[in-house]
C-alpha cells in the first residue's frame, strides 16, 4: 500500500484557552465591582489533578495555567439597574464557559444566548457566543456576534483570534491578517496566532499570485495561466468523485470545498508535509500538480481519497478519529484504483489498539506510518462490513453533535467500541486481550 496522503485538522480552528481535551477555562463570577474570574487550566495541570488529558489535534493549542480578574465591562461599571437578571447572565456564561470545555458546543450555545439576553453588554459574553457559533459552523453568525464584542470593548480576549480564523476559513485572508496581527499584539506569546497570522499573510501572497477555477461544488486555486488546462483536469475529476463518493455515502454538501494546487517540487514546503505524502486536507484540499492526467488511476485515487477526507470532515464536524478518516479514504482510493493489496498480516506484531491512532500521523516515520494506514484501513474495512455504510455515515453525523467517540460509536452503532477494538485487534495478532 502506497502512503501518499495525510490529514490534518483544520487550522483555522486554532483555540487557546478552550480546547476539551487539552485545557478548560472556568468562569466565575466574584461579585461586586470585581467582575468575572477567569481561570484558564492546561492539559497538563488537570492531568496532575487527575483528569484525563487527550492527545492535542492538530486544531488546539493548549494555554498555560493562567489567572486574571476582569472587570465588568460596559454599563457594569455603574450600579446595575436590574443585579437579579445581571447575575443570572453571568451564572449562564459560566455554565456556557465549562460546557464549552466538555466539548458540548450545542448545549453551551444555548447557555451562552440566555446569558447575552440577560447581559447584552457583557464583550466576553458575547465572545462565548460567537465561539459556539464557530465551533458549530455557524460563521455567518458567530462574525456579528464577535465583531460587537469588539466594538463594546476593543481589547477583548479571543474575539481577534476568532475572527481572524473565521476570515482565513472564508478565504479573506487580508481581513485574517489584520484580525491576528491585533491578536498578536495582545498576547505576542501565543504560538496558535503567531502560526495563523504567518499562514493567512502567506495565503494572501499566493492568492495574488494565483488563478481561479470554479465548478459546482469546488474552487480551484492553481499558480497561473501556464497551469490552467492541468486545473481544468483537477476540476473534473473531483466533480466525478463527489458524485461517486457522495453515492457510497449518501451525501452531497452543497459548500464548495477549497482546493489549492502546487507546482512540482513546491508542495512539501508549502503546506508543511512529510517527504511520503503527495496530498493534504486540513479544511482544504493540497494537492501537488505532478501527474496530474485525466485518465491515471492513481491520479483519480489521489483526488477521490482527499475528497473522502472532506466529505467526512463536513459530516462529522471534524470529529472523526484519524483511524477511521484515513481508513475510509483508502477504501475508496483502493476502490478507484482496482487494487485490494492489504500489508497488515505483516505488521501484525506491531500493531496498535485504535484508540491510540486517533491523533494525526504527521510525524510518524514512513515505517510506523505504513503500519498506521494499513491498521486504519483494515479496520475501517471490518466496519464495514460489519455494519454497513449505511450505520457508518450515522456515526459520523452523530460525531457533529457528540464529539465523544466512545459515545457517539455505541449510539450509532449499539456496541462498544472499546470492546471492538478489543476483538479486532485480537483478531489480527492472534493474542486473547
Amino acid at each position: 500500500m502506497r502512503v501518499r496522503s495525510l490529514y490534518l485538522s483544520k487550522r483555522l480552528l486554532s483555540l487557546s484557552l478552550i480546547t476539551a481535551a487539552a485545557g478548560l477555562i472556568w468562569v466565575t463570577w466574584g461579585g461586586g465591582q470585581d467582575g468575572l474570574r477567569v481561570t484558564a487550566m492546561s492539559g497538563q495541570a488537570i492531568t496532575a489533578a487527575g483528569e484525563r488529558a487527550g492527545e492535542p489535534r492538530v486544531d488546539e493549542h493548549v494555554a498555560p495555567t493562567a489567572s486574571a480578574t476582569i472587570p465588568a465591562s460596559g454599563a457594569a461599571s455603574a450600579e446595575p439597574e436590574n443585579p437579579t437578571a445581571r447575575e443570572r447572565g453571568w451564572s449562564r456564561g459560566q455554565t456556557g464557559w465549562r460546557l464549552v470545555g466538555a466539548g458540548q458546543y450545542m448545549q453551551a450555545r444555548e447557555a451562552f444566548r440566555e446569558a447575552t439576553t440577560l447581559v447584552p453588554d457583557d464583550p466576553r459574553l458575547l465572545v462565548g457566543l460567537g465561539l459556539t457559533e464557530h465551533r458549530l459552523r455557524q460563521d455567518d453568525k458567530a462574525r456579528p456576534v464577535l465583531e460587537r464584542a469588539i466594538k463594546l470593548e476593543p481589547s477583548v480576549g479571543l474575539a481577534h483570534k476568532l475572527l481572524g480564523d473565521i476570515a482565513y476559513g472564508a478565504e479573506r485572508f487580508e481581513d485574517a491578517v489584520q484580525h491576528y496581527a491585533v491578536a498578536m499584539r495582545q498576547d505576542p506569546n501565543d504560538a496558535a496566532v503567531q502560526d495563523g497570522f504567518f499562514a493567512a499573510r502567506q495565503a494572501l501572497h499566493a492568492q495574488w499570485a494565483s488563478d481561479r477555477l470554479f465548478s459546482p461544488h469546488f474552487m480551484v486555486q492553481y499558480p497561473g495561466a501556464a497551469h490552467r488546462p492541468a486545473a481544468q483536469a483537477v476540476t473534473e475529476v473531483l466533480e466525478a468523485a463527489y458524485r461517486e463518493v457522495g453515492e457510497k455515502l449518501s451525501a452531497y454538501p452543497p459548500e464548495p470545498v477549497m482546493v489549492i494546487l502546487y507546482e512540482r517540487g513546491q508542495f512539501q514546503e508549502a503546506v508543511g508535509a512529510p517527504h511520503w505524502a503527495d496530498g493534504l486536507f486540513d479544511g482544504k484540499i493540497h494537492v501537488s500538480l505532478a501527474g496530474v492526467s485525466r485518465g491515471s488511476p492513481a491520479f483519480r485515487a489521489t483526488l477521490a481519497h482527499e475528497y473522502t477526507h472532506a466529505l467526512v470532515h463536513r459530516l462529522s464536524d471534524g470529529h472523526a478519529p484519524t483511524w477511521l478518516n484515513e481508513g475510509l479514504a483508502l477504501v475508496v482510493e483502493s476502490e478507484v484504483r482496482g487494487s485490494s493489496d492489504d500489508e497488515l498480516a505483516r505488521y501484525a506484531g506491531d500493531l496498535m489498539p485504535l484508540s491510540s491512532l486517533h491523533g494525526v500521523f504527521v510525524d510518524l516515520s514512513p515505517a510506523a506510518a505504513r503500519i498506521a494506514y494499513a491498521e486504519s484501513r483494515a479496520a475501517t474495512r471490518a466496519l464495514i462490513q460489519r455494519f454497513g455504510l449505511r450505520r457508518l455515515r450515522q456515526l459520523l453525523e452523530d460525531l457533529a453533535t457528540e464529539p465523544d467517540f466512545d459515545r457517539a460509536f455505541a449510539k450509532a452503532l449499539a456496541t462498544s467500541y472499546r470492546e471492538f477494538d478489543r476483538t479486532w485487534l485480537a483478531a489480527q495478532t492472534g493474542v486473547k486481550l
